[in-house]
C-alpha cells in the first residue's frame, strides 16, 4: 500500500510536537560531553532536529540522499568492488532471491551412499536438512501415506541436523579427551558456590569412563518404578553414546550453572548432541500462508538418527536419480534445492488441503473478552482426563500438557523453569549471558552486526506463527515503547517482550509446546528463502498465576536455536494480587478497599489483569487489539498503548529524546549515538550565536548536514536505507491512530480485504553469515573429511604402537 506522501511533511512536525506538548520536555543525558565541546547545549541540539524546513514530503530529502548514495556506493558494479565490508553493506539492501543460497551439490560420499562410506561427522547446513525433510514430506503426501494431519509423523530426529554443533568436532577428533573437570568453576566455599551458582560437574556431566556406572545407577532407579520418562531417556541416550564411534570425552546432561563463555558454548552443544529431548513437533511456516504441523517420533532408541544415517538421505538420492534422468545425462551432480522442494510441497498441499492448518482471517481489530483472562487449568485437566478415561486418544503434546498442569497444580513453591546462559562474573560482559537460553547458546552477539538479523527473524517468525494460528498476542514493555517511537527496535535493546491472555497461553501450550517453528519466508520466488528455526517452550507452572517466589515470572519463551536469544512471553490473568491505586477513580464507593470486597472481586469488577511480574492492564486498555507493523511485520498493539506506556515508563519514556547515550533524530526517524553527534558538530564547527539573554541558540541543520552526518557513519546510513519505508509508514500510521483511533486503511482495501505486504528489512541469519564468511558447503565438507582422515591415520599409528608394546601394566597400589 502506498503512503500518502502529501501529508508526510506535516506528520513529521505533528509527531514531534505531540511528543513534546502532550508529555514533557526533553531530559539531558549526563553521559554527553557536548557542553565541553561547543557553546550550544543539548536542548538546543534537540531543537535542531525538531526544526523543519519548507518541504511537503520526504521525497526531496530522499532524492538528495539517494543521489549521493548512487555516486558514492554504486558508481561501479558490485562484483567489481574489492572491499568486502562495502559488499556486505550493499548486500543488506538486496532481499531478492539468490540461487546460491537455495541449493548445493551433494558431495560424492552423500550422493553415492551405497558405494562410498558416509562420514561419521557432517557439518550442519540448513539447506541439507530442509531439502531432505521437505522432500520426505512431499513424497509421503504423493504416496498417500498421510490421510490427515494426525498421520504426519517424522520417524527420525537428531538435534545436530537442526543446530550447528560443529564446535564439538575438535573434541570428537582429539586423541586426548577432555573430561568433566574441565567445566569445574567451583571454589572451596560451598556457600559461595551456591550464591554464585557454581555447580559440581558431577551434577551435570558424565565422562566416558563413568557412563557404565551412571547406567547402573539409573537401572536401580528404574527398578523401583519411580523413574520419570526423562530418566529413562537419559538411560537410552547413554547407550547410544556407548555405540558412537567418536566421543568428546565429556557429556553434558543438565544445566551447568555459571560457566566461562567458551565453555558455555561447548556445554550447550554437548547437551543438544547427547541428551536434549527431541521436540514434540515441527511446525513449518511456508510461503503463501501455508502452515503444516508434523509430529516427531519420541522413541529415542529408534528415532535418534541423523538424516545421513537413516533412509531419508537414501530415499532422496534414489528419487532424484529416477526423476532427473535427463539432467543426469549431462551432469552427475545430485542437487539439493530447497526452493524446488518448497514449490513441490506447496503444490501437493494445494491438492490436499486437509493436511494444512486452515489459514487465519486477519482482521484490523482483534477483540478479547474477560473469559480469556480467566485461568481454566482445573477445567482443562478434567476435560482431557475424561477423554483418557473414556478411551479416547489424544496427541502426545496434549498428554504432556496434561501432565504439566498436574505437576503445576500440586507444586507449592516451584523451582525456576527457564535457565539462562549465565557467565562467571569474572569475565567481561558476563551479565549479557542472561539474554540467552543456555541450551542454544552460541556466543555473545549483542551489539554486533549479527544481532539485528537474529532479533528481526525472531520477531518475524513469532508474528507469522501467532497470526497463522489465530493467537491473540501483542508486543509489550520495551518492545511496545520502541514501536511507539519509530516502528523499529531500539539499537541498544536485545530483548523482545510479548503478552497474551492466559487462556491463549493454554491453547498454545496444548497444541504447540516443545515445537520447532521453521520460517521459510513469505515468497520463495522473488524473496530470499529463510531458514530461521525457533523452539517454543512453555513452562511447567503456568497454572500458578501469582508471583509466588518470583522464579517464574516468564511463562514461555520463543527461542532462536541458532543463538539462544529469545522472546519473553507472559500471560495476563485475573488474580487476587493487589492492583495499583491508579485504578481507584474507576471504582464506586462500595468497591473501595475499606469495604468488604476482596482483591479478587475488586479486580474482576475492574476487569484488570496482571502477569506474574505484577504488570497490570485493564481490559479496555488492551482490547480491541489494533493491527500495526513492527520492523515491517504485521503485529498487534493494545488499544490504549499510550496509557500503558505512561503507566510503565512515565511521560519521559514517550518524550525524552536521549537515552543510554543515544539521541532520537525526528528528521531521520532513528536513534544515533550522542558521541557521533558531538564529534560531527565539533568537526564541522556548527556553532550558533546567543539570544538577547545570552543563552545559546540552536544549531540549524540543513538537509545536506543530515546527509553528511549519516554518510560519515555508514551504520546509520544503511540503517536509514533499510528502515526508511518502515519508519515513514509508522509515522503516518501513528498520527492516524492518535487522530482517529484506528488506521485500518493502511492494511485493508475499500472492500475490507487484507492488502498489505510486509517490509523485508533484514536478511535470514544463515544467509547473512554465509555471505559474510563466503561460506561454501563443498569446501567445508572437504575440510571435515581431511580432519577425519588425519585423525584416523594418527589413531592407526597409536594402535600399532600399543600393539607392539604389549598389554599395558597397571600401577601397583
Amino acid at each position: 500500500m502506498l503512503i500518502r506522501r502529501s501529508r508526510a511533511g506535516l506528520l513529521v512536525i505533528a509527531i514531534a510536537l505531540l511528543h513534546i506538548v502532550l508529555f514533557s520536555l526533553w531530559t539531558y543525558n549526563p553521559d554527553s560531553t557536548i557542553r565541553d565541546i561547543i557553546t550550544t547545549n543539548l536542548s538546543g541540539l534537540k531543537q535542531t532536529f525538531l526544526k523543519q524546513h519548507d518541504r511537503t514530503d520526504f521525497s526531496v530529502f530522499n532524492a538528495k540522499l539517494y543521489a549521493k548514495f548512487q555516486k558514492v556506493y554504486l558508481s561501479r558494479p558490485v562484483e567489481e568492488i574489492d572491499d568486502d565490508q562495502r559488499k556486505l553493506q550493499l548486500y543488506q539492501l538486496d532481499m531478492t532471491n539468490d540461487e546460491k543460497f537455495n541449493s548445493f551439490v551433494l558431495p560424492p560420499q552423500l550422493a553415492e551412499p551405497d558405494e562410498l562410506a558416509i562420514p561419521e561427522l557432517l557439518h550442519f547446513d540448513p539447506r541439507f536438512t530442509f531439502g531432505i525433510l521437505l522432500n520426505y514430506v512431499s513424497k509421503r503426501i504423493e504416496l498417500g501415506h498421510f490421510a490427515s494431519k494426525d498421520d504426519m509423523i517424522l520417524p527420525f530426529f537428531h538435534w545436530a541436523d537442526y543446530v550447528d554443533t560443529s564446535i564439538l568436532q575438535q573434541h570428537l577428533l582429539s586423541h586426548k579427551k577432555t573430561g568433566c573437570e574441565f567445566f569445574d568453576h567451583t571454589t572451596a566455599s560451598p556457600t559461595k558456590n551456591t550464591r554464585l551458582e557454581l555447580f559440581d560437574p558431577a551434577l551435570f556431566c558424565v565422562d566416558d569412563q563413568n557412563i557404565d556406572t551412571m547406567i547402573e545407577e539409573l537401572d536401580r532407579v528404574i527398578a523401583t518404578n519411580l523413574a520419570t520418562p526423562e530418566t529413562i531417556d537419559i538411560r537410552k541416550n547413554l547407550e547410544i553414546l556407548k555405540r558412537n564411534k567418536y566421543s568428546t570425552g565429556f557429556h553434558i546432561f543438565g544445566n551447568p550453572g555459571r560457566s566461562a563463555k567458551v565453555k558455555r558454548v561447548l556445554e550447550a552443544k554437548s547437551y543438544l548432541n547427547d541428551f536434549m529431548p527431541p521436540p514434540l513437533s515441527i511446525n513449518m511456516l511456508l510461503p503463501n500462508h501455508q502452515n503444516i504441523h508434523i509430529k516427531v517420533n519420541q522413541d529415542v532408541s529408534m528415532a535418534k538418527r541423523r538424516m545421513k544415517d537413516c533412509r531419508l538421505l537414501n530415499d532422496y538420492v534414489s528419487d532424484y536419480r529416477s526423476e532427473h534422468t535427463i539432467e543426469l545425462q549431462v551432469s552427475t551432480d545430485i542437487v539439493v534445492n530447497v526452493k524446488d522442494e518448497i514449490t513441490r510441497l506447496a503444490e501437493n498441499l494445494n491438492r490436499d488441503s486437509a493436511l494444512v492448518i486452515p489459514p487465519a482471517n486477519l482482521s484490523y481489530f482483534r477483540h478479547m473478552d474477560h473469559l480469556q483472562f480467566i485461568d481454566k487449568s482445573e477445567e482443562y485437566v478434567n476435560e482431557i482426563q475424561s477423554k483418557l478415561d473414556g478411551g479416547q486418544s489424544i496427541s502426545f503434546t496434549e498428554f504432556r500438557y496434561l501432565e504439566s498442569l498436574k505437576v503445576s497444580m500440586s507444586t507449592f513453591s516451584p523451582p525456576k523453569y527457564f535457565s539462562e546462559a549465565k557467565i562467571v562474573q569474572k569475565e567481561s560482559s558476563w551479565e549479557l549471558g542472561g539474554h540467552y537460553d543456555w541450551r542454544f547458546f552460541n556466543g555473545i552477539i549483542n551489539y554486533t552486526d549479527s544481532q539485528p538479523p537474529v532479533l528481526f527473524g525472531l520477531l518475524r517468525a513469532w508474528l507469522r506463527f501467532t497470526n497463522a494460528n489465530n493467537f491473540s498476542t501483542w508486543i509489550a514493555h520495551g518492545s511496545l515503547l520502541s514501536w511507539y517511537w519509530n516502528g523499529m527496535a531500539f539499537p541498544w535493546d536485545n530483548d523482545i517482550d510479548v503478552q497474551m491472555p492466559v487462556d491463549e497461553l493454554h491453547r498454545m501450550a496444548r497444541s504447540f509446546n516443545q515445537s520447532i517453528i521453521v520460517d521459510f519466508g513469505d515468497d520463495a520466488t522473488s524473496q530470499e528463502i529463510r531458514y530461521g528455526r525457533y523452539f517454543l517452550d512453555v513452562g511447567t507452572f503456568i497454572t500458578q498465576r501469582m508471583s509466588g517466589n518470583g522464579y517464574n515470572n516468564i511463562d514461555a519463551r520463543f527461542i532462536d536455536i541458532d543463538t539462544g536469544l529469545y522472546i519473553d512471553i507472559t500471560g495476563l490473568a485475573l488474580t487476587p494480587t493487589r492492583s495499583p491505586d491508579r485504578y481507584n477513580d474507576l471504582l464506586s464507593p462500595e468497591w473501595t478497599r475499606d469495604r468488604s470486597k476482596t482483591e479478587l472481586e475488586r479486580n474482576e469488577f475492574l476487569k484488570v489483569y496482571n502477569c506474574r511480574n505484577n504488570h497490570f492492564s485493564l481490559l479496555d486498555e488492551l482490547s480491541p487489539l489494533k493491527m500495526s507493523i513492527v520492523e515491517g511485520q504485521v503485529t498487534y498493539v493494545p488499544n490504549g498503548f499510550e496509557q500503558l506506556l505512561v503507566n510503565e515508563y512515565h511521560e519521559a519514556g514517550l518524550s525524552s529524546y536521549s537515552y543510554k547515550g543515544y539521541e532520537y533524530i525526528p528528521q531521520l526517524r532513528q536513534w544515533m549515538k550522542i558521541r557521533d553527534l558531538n564529534n560531527f558538530i565539533k568537526e564541522h564547527h556548527m556553532e550558533a550565536g546567543k539570544d538577547s539573554k545570552g543563552k545559546p541558540l540552536p544549531v540549524v541543520f540543513s538537509d545536506e548536514d543530515f546527509i553528511k552526518l549519516i554518510f560519515e557513519h555508514s551504520y546509520s546510513l544503511f540503517e536509514y536505507l533499510v528502515s526508511n519505508n518502515v519508519t515513514e509508514f509508522h509515522e503516518s500510521e501513528i498520527i492516524q491512530l492518535i487522530e482517529t483511533d484506528q488506521a485500518s486503511e493502511f492494511f485493508f482495501d475499500q472492500d475490507g480485504n487484507f492488502d498489505f505486504t510486509p517490509f523485508l528489512i533484514r536478511h535470514d541469519y544463515f544467509t547473512y553469515l554465509a555471505q559474510k564468511s563466503k561460506y561454501d558447503y563443498g569446501a567445508t565438507f572437504k575440510k571435515t573429511l581431511e580432519q577425519i582422515d588425519e585423525f584416523e591415520k594418527v589413531n592407526e599409528k597409536l594402535q600399532l604402537t600399543r600393539t607392539s608394546q604389549g598389554p599395558l601394566k597397571t600401577a601397583s597400589p
